[in-house]
């Protein structure tokens, strides 16, 4: 039993890197200067809406702005299912997990534990209607892809909430959390993320 339990204690460790590419509001690459090599990351308890999805785009810039070509310290909290990182992000002082919820860049998994943090962020991104939050009908990624799957296209913003109804009822933490902001930007077009 020790011996299993002693390289997951060690695989579940920390490490620095610079990251060189943001794939989108929660996918990057990462160059680890312990391996000195290059690995694909995963923000935990983050999922970023697809790049083809509203915001998308402005998530993945907002991640740009962040972290790209900047040194960052790397937690693993696990491994998905093609052996990538899910992890926990500083850059400096800044926890970038948090500033990615906060700032409404991201959904958050609300099931998995230890996420307090993260959850205080939702509540200030959802009240003030940040990112995301400002469009009432917002979408969860996985209910984009799973549309989108079933009919073999992209579809728009409001054939999508017309099927979030039904597929909502699958899994309620898919639904959007209420928005409290009175104005609704067009997120159709490209807009500039602000910086916390």
């Amino acid at each position: 039993m020790k011996k299993i339990l002693v390289p997951i204690a060690l695989m579940l460790s920390g490490w620095t890197g610079t990251v060189t590419e943001v794939r989108d509001g929660n996918v990057m690459t990462i160059f680890n200067n312990d391996t000195q090599k290059l690995e694909v990351v995963r923000l935990w308890a983050c999922d970023a809406p697809e790049i083809d999805q509203p915001y998308g785009p402005q998530s993945q810039e907002f991640l740009q702005q962040l972290v790209t070509d900047k040194e960052v310290q790397v937690t693993v909290k696990s491994y998905d299912r093609r052996g990538n990182s899910i992890v926990d992000l500083m850059q400096g002082y800044v926890h970038v997990n948090k500033q990615m919820v906060e700032n409404g860049c991201v959904w958050l998994d609300r099931q998995l534990s230890g996420i307090d943090v993260l959850v205080s962020a939702l509540a200030v991104a959802c009240e003030e209607g940040r990112g995301l939050w400002a469009d009432k009908d917002a979408v969860h990624p996985r209910v984009w892809k799973k549309i989108n799957r079933r009919s073999g296209r992209l579809l728009d913003a409001v054939t999508v909430a017309q099927s979030l109804e039904h597929l909502s009822r699958l899994d309620p933490d898919l639904l959007p959390a209420p928005v409290k902001s009175k104005s609704v930007p067009d997120l159709s077009t490209s807009q500039k993320v602000d910086h916390p």
